[in-house]
C-alpha cells in the first residue's frame, strides 16, 4: 500500500483507501494511476500509484470538499467515481473496462487542465506542475504521477520501462532519453503526452517478449525550437616529478527544429578520457542509431573503434575531435559520424608466468619497454526511412583507417625446479608499424501488419591489414652450455585481408492469440588470406626464410534455419525451438598448400520458457574451430614458445541453460537479480603443452570431452526515501565462477578446477542535496587446484569510499579512497597492496554554474598501481605497468545552455540553414 500524505496532522484531515480491478480478465491493476481533484475547479490536490493488489491509500484529504476520483491505466477506460469527504472511506472497487477502440476525448475541464486523455494517449499541460526557474526536463517529470527510475537509471512509468523519449515526435540527438532529460529546461516544454510503444510491441512480439512499454513524448513551446547546449573545458598542473600535465575538451550541440549537430574535440596527457560514457550519451548524443561499438580497455575507451583517451597504463598524449549531423525528415531521418582519435604513449611492463604441474614449477619473467602509437579515422552514416506505419527500412555505412605503431624491448629468463627444463635468458627489441582499412555496410528491414512479422538484415565487411616488424632475438641456456647460444633477426612483412557476409531473416505468423510460429534464417561467411613472409640474415643482407614464413587461405559458410512455436498460456510462455546448422570450412596452408576441411551437420534443440519475472532457457551450442587452430604447420617465431595446430580438431558441442530474474518494484524500492548460466561439454578444445629438452614449450590444441562450466550473480538492493530528499540505498551481491576439465603436459592428462567466489555489499546515503557517501566492500577468492600439483590461491580485499558536499554555496566538495589487497599462495608472486586518494573541489563563479573552476588532486598518498593478476589452467599470471601517479590539475568548465530561440519558419528547416 503507498499512502499519499498531503497535509500536517494538526489540520482536520480523513483517509481514503481506493481499490482498482480490471472487469475482464477480473484482477486487480497494479500501478494504476490514481488522481484526486477538486469538484468545483478540477484542481488536481494529489497522485497515487496502486499496489500489486490495487490498493492505493490517500492520508490527508480535507473534509467538507467534494472530490473526484479519477483512475487512468493504458488500454483501459478512464474510471471517475465522486466522493463528499466527511470521514475515513474505503471506496467502492473501481472497476475498469480493456479497450481495444480508441476512447472519446475525455477532457479534465479548469482554467488550466493539467491533464487530458486523448483516445489511448495521457496528456499533462507541463504549466500546471511548478518547477524551478531553472529546473531541467528531468525534474519537470519527477512531479508527474506514476514516473519513477529503476535500478539502472531508466524511465518508467506505472511500473513500465519508457522505450522512447520524443521531442515533437523526433528523436532529440540519438535514443538515449537522457539527452532530453539532463539538457532541455523544463519551462520550453509545452506538453508531456505518455502512451503504449505499438512499435516495440510489434517487433517483440516474434520474440515471445510481453513486457508492456511507453513512450513519451514533449511537445516544445513555439518559442523553444531551437537552442544549443553543451560545455568545454581546459586546465593545467603537475606531477610530484615536476612533469607538466594539461587538457583541454568540449562538446557543442546545436539543434533547429529537427536538425541537430554535436561536434566534440579533446586532447590531454593526463591519461583521462575526455569524456565519460553518461557526458557522450546525454550530453553529447553520441548513441545515435546504435551504430558506435564502445569498448574499454587499458588501452583506453574507444568509441566505434576510435579512442578518446583514458589509458590506465604508461604515459600518454591523446587527441581527437568528431562531428555528429542528424536530421529528421517527415518520414526519414538522417545521420553522418566522422571521428578522427589518437594516442602516443610509452609503458614499461613486469610480467610474470608461474605454471605447476606434478613435480615441477615453471617461472618466467619479463620485462617490456614499449613505445607505442595509434591514430584513426572512422566515418559512419545511416538512413531510416519509414516506408509506411507498419514498414521500416534502414542503410548503414561505415568506413574506418587506422595506423598503429610498436616498438618493444624485453628482458626476460625462466627457471623450473626440474633438471628437463632449462633456465634462458633472452632479449627482443621489435619494430611493428600497421596499416589497416575496414568497410562495413547493413541494410534492414522490418515489415509488420497485424498477423505476421518480417525482419531482414544483410551486411558486408571488408578488413585489410598490412604490417611489418623487425625483431631481434639473443637466447643463451644457462643448464646446458652445450646447446650454446641462438641468435635471430627477422625482418616480418604480414598481409591480412578478412571478407565477410551477414545475412539475417526472421517472420512471425501468430496462428491464434495464444499460438506463434517464427522462422528464421542467418547465414555467415566469411573469407581470410593471411601471408607471413619472414626474412632473416644479417642487416641489409635479409633473405627468405622458409621455415619461419607461413600462408593461410581460409573460407566458411555457416547456415542455420530456426524454427519455433511460442504458446500463450495466463501466467507462462512456452518457445521449444529446433535449429538445423550446416558448416562448412576450407582450408589452405603454407607455401605447399597444405589442406584440411570440415563438413558438419547437427540438429541443434532449445527451449525458452518465461514464467512471469522468470526466465529458462536452453540451448545446444555450436563452435567451430579457428583456422589458426587447425593450421598444421608449425609457428617457431618465438623461440621459447613454439605452437603448431591440429587439422584434425573437431567444432566444440556444448549444452547450455541459463535462468535469470529482474525485478523492481517502484512502490518498496526492492531490486532483485539472480543469473545462473551452466555450460556441458559434449566436445571440447583445450590445449596440450610439451617441455622440449631445447627448453622450449610446444602447444598444440586437442578435443576432449569431459569440460563443464557456470556462473551466477545475484544482486538485493532496498532504497528507503525520507522527508527532504533523504535517500538511503543497501545493496549486496555475490558473483561465483566454476570451471573444471583436463589439461595435457608432457602428453599426460590432468584435471584442473577453477572456483571463485566475489561477494560484496554496498552502502549509499544521501542527505537531500547537500551530501551524499558511498561505501563499498568486497571480497574475491579464487583457487585454481590440480591433483598431484600445487593449488594457485589468490584471495583480495578491495573496500570504496566516495562522498559529495555542497556547501557552502558555490561549492561542491568530492573525495574518494580506495583500497586494495590481494595475496597470493605462491612466494614468487608478490602481495598487492596499494591506497588510492583523490579529491577535488568544484566552484561555480556564478549563480547558474555556467563558469566553473576546478582543482583536483589525484593520488595523493602517491600509491597508484596498475596491476592485473588472473589464472587458467595450471597458470597463474602477475603483471604490473607503470601509471601516472601524484598531480594537481586546475581546471576552467564553461557548460552552455541556451533555448531562447524563435519560432521556426520554412526557410529555417533547410538543411544547410543555421
Amino acid at each position: 500500500m503507498l499512502p499519499v500524505v498531503l497535509a500536517n496532522a494538526q489540520d482536520e484531515r480523513i483517509k481514503v483507501d481506493a481499490v482498482v480491478y480490471s472487469l475482464e480478465p477480473e484482477k486487480p491493476l497494479a500501478y494504476a494511476t490514481v488522481s484526486v481533484l477538486l469538484q468545483e475547479d478540477s484542481t488536481h490536490i494529489a497522485y497515487g500509484l496502486t499496489d500489486k493488489a490495487g490498493l492505493v491509500t490517500f492520508d490527508g484529504l480535507k473534509t467538507g470538499q467534494a472530490y473526484n476520483f479519477l483512475v487512468f491505466y493504458l488500454g483501459y477506460e478512464v474510471g471517475r467515481v465522486p466522493l463528499f469527504a466527511e470521514k475515513d472511506t474505503i471506496l467502492d472497487t473501481i472497476w475498469l473496462a480493456s479497450t481495444t477502440k480508441t476512447i472519446e476525448e475525455l477532457v479534465v475541464t479548469a482554467e488550466r487542465p493539467p491533464l487530458m486523455i486523448r483516445n489511448d494517449t495521457m496528456e499533462f499541460n507541463a504549466s500546471a506542475f511548478k518547477t524551478l526557474p531553472d529546473a531541467l526536463v528531468e525534474d519537470l517529470l519527477n512531479k508527474l504521477p506514476g514516473v519513477d527510475k529503476d535500478e539502472n537509471g531508466d524511465l518508467m512509468v506505472n511500473g513500465k520501462k519508457v522505450t522512447k523519449l520524443l521531442v515533437d515526435g523526433k528523436q532529440f540527438f540519438g535514443s538515449d532519453p537522457a539527452i532530453a532529460l539532463k539538457n532541455l529546461p523544463a519551462d520550453a516544454i509545452d506538453k508531456v503526452q505518455i502512451t503504449s510503444d505499438k512499435e516495440y510491441a510489434s517487433q517483440e512480439n516474434a520474440t515471445g517478449e510481453e513486457d508492456e512499454t511507453v513512450v513519451i513524448n514533449l511537445t516544445i513551446k513555439k518559442g523553444m525550437k531551437k537552442g544549443y547546449f553543451g560545455k568545454i573545458y581546459a586546465g593545467g598542473g603537475m606531477t610530484s616529478n615536476e612533469r607538466g600535465l594539461y587538457e583541454t575538451g568540449g562538446i557543442i550541440n546545436m539543434f533547429r527544429d529537427t536538425f541537430q549537430v554535436s561536434v566534440l574535440g579533446f586532447g590531454n596527457n593526463t591519461n583521462k578520457q575526455a569524456f565519460n560514457y553518461q557526458e557522450l550519451n546525454s550530453l553529447g548524443g553520441f548513441d545515435r542509431a546504435g551504430i558506435n561499438r564502445w569498448s574499454s580497455s587499458s588501452q583506453g575507451t574507444q568509441i566505434g573503434n576510435v579512442s578518446v583517451g583514458g589509458a590506465t597504463q604508461g604515459f600518454n598524449n591523446a587527441a581527437g575531435g568528431g562531428i555528429n549531423i542528424n536530421h529528421n525528415l517527415e518520414r526519414s531521418y538522417l545521420n553522418f559520424q566522422y571521428f578522427y582519435g589518437g594516442n602516443k604513449g610509452n609503458v614499461n611492463t613486469t610480467s610474470t608466468t608461474v605454471q605447476s604441474f606434478t613435480d615441477s614449477v615453471l617461472t618466467r619473467r619479463t620485462i617490456t619497454e614499449e613505445r607505442n602509437s595509434q591514430a584513426s579515422h572512422n566515418i559512419s552514416a545511416e538512413w531510416e526511412f519509414d516506408k509506411d506505419t507498419l514498414t521500416q527500412i534502414e542503410l548503414r555505412a561505415s568506413h574506418r583507417i587506422w595506423n598503429t605503431g610498436n616498438n618493444n624491448l624485453d628482458d626476460g629468463s625462466a627457471e623450473t625446479q626440474n633438471y628437463v627444463l632449462y633456465e634462458s635468458l633472452n632479449a627482443s627489441d621489435r619494430e611493428y608499424s600497421s596499416q589497416n582499412s575496414e568497410f562495413s555496410g547493413s541494410i534492414n528491414k522490418l515489415s509488420r501488419d497485424k498477423k505476421f512479422n518480417h525482419y531482414l538484415n544483410f551486411s558486408l565487411q571488408r578488413d585489410i591489414t598490412e604490417n611489418q616488424s623487425i625483431n631481434e632475438v639473443y637466447l643463451n641456456f644457462l643448464q646446458d652450455p652445450g646447446l650454446g647460444d641462438s641468435f635471430q633477426r627477422q625482418l616480418r612483412l604480414v598481409d591480412n585481408y578478412e571478407d565477410g557476409a551477414y545475412l539475417y531473416g526472421r517472420t512471425a505468423y501468430d496462428i491464434t492469440d495464444s499460438l506463434i510460429l517464427s522462422l528464421s534464417y542467418r547465414g555467415n561467411y566469411s573469407r581470410l588470406e593471411n601471408v607471413n613472409r619472414t626474412l632473416g640474415g644479417a642487416l641489409n643482407n635479409e633473405v627468405f626464410d622458409s621455415n619461419l614464413s607461413n600462408r593461410v587461405n581460409s573460407q566458411s559458410l555457416e547456415q542455420q534455419v530456426e524454427l519455433s512455436l511460442t504458446f500463450v498460456f495466463p501466467k507462462v510462455r512456452v518457445t521449444p525451438e529446433i535449429t538445423l546448422l550446416k558448416y562448412d570450412q576450407e582450408n589452405t596452408y603454407g607455401f605447399n598448400n597444405v589442406t584440411s576441411e570440415i563438413h558438419d551437420i547437427k540438429f541443434l534443440p532449445g527451449v525458452n520458457v518465461r514464467a512471469g519475472d522468470w526466465h529458462f532457457n536452453y540451448r545446444m551450442d555450436y563452435d567451430a574451430p579457428d583456422v589458426r587452430q587447425l593450421n598444421p604447420l608449425l609457428d617457431n617465431s618465438n623461440l621459447t614458445y613454439n605452437r603448431i595446430g591440429n587439422p584434425d580438431l573437431q567444432a566444440e558441442l556444448s549444452h547450455r541453460i541459463s535462468i535469470y530474474t529482474s525485478k523492481y518494484d517502484p512502490k518498496t524500492m526492492i531490486y532483485k537479480y539472480v543469473w545462473f548460466f551452466f555450460r556441458e561439454y559434449a566436445t571440447a578444445i583445450t590445449q596440450s603443452q610439451q617441455f622440449l629438452e631445447s627448453g622450449t614449450i610446444l602447444e598444440s590444441p586437442l578435443n576432449v570431452n569431459t569440460k563443464r562450466e557456470g556462473r551466477m550473480w545475484s544482486t538485493l538492493k532496498k532504497t528507503w526515501s525520507f522527508e527532504n530528499k533523504n535517500k538511503l540505498a543497501l545493496s549486496g551481491g555475490l558473483g561465483a565462477n566454476y570451471s573444471k576439465g583436463p589439461t595435457f603436459l608432457n602428453s599426460q592428462a590432468f584435471d584442473f578446477e577453477i572456483i571463485s567466489a566475489r561477494p560484496n555489499v554496498s552502502v549509499n546515503f544521501f542527505l537531500g542535496t547537500l551530501f551524499e557517501i558511498s561505501e563499498l566492500f568486497s571480497y574475491n577468492y579464487r583457487n585454481t587446484s590440480q591433483p598431484g600439483s600445487i593449488d594457485l590461491i589468490s584471495t583480495g580485499y578491495t573496500q570504496s569510499t566516495a562522498f559529495v558536499l555542497r556547501w557552502p554555496k558555490r561549492v561542491i566538495w568530492r573525495a574518494s579512497f580506495d583500497f586494495n589487497l590481494t595475496q597470493f599462495n605462491n612466494a614468487n608472486i608478490p602481495e598487492n597492496r596499494y591506497s588510492l586518494l583523490n579529491a577535488d573541489i568544484f566552484y561555480n563563479v556564478d549563480e547558474k554554474g555556467k563558469w566553473q573552476l576546478n582543482l583536483k588532486a589525484y593520488d595523493i598518498l602517491g600509491q597508484n598501481q596498475s596491476i592485473q593478476t588472473w589464472s587458467d589452467n595450471n597458470y597463474l599470471f602477475f603483471r604490473q605497468s607503470t601509471v601516472l601517479q601524484q598531480y594537481l590539475l586546475l581546471s576552467v568548465i564553461y557548460n552552455i545552455k541556451s533555448f531562447k530561440g524563435t519560432e521556426v519558419n520554412a526557410r529555417d528547416r533547410s538543411f544547410w540553414w543555421w
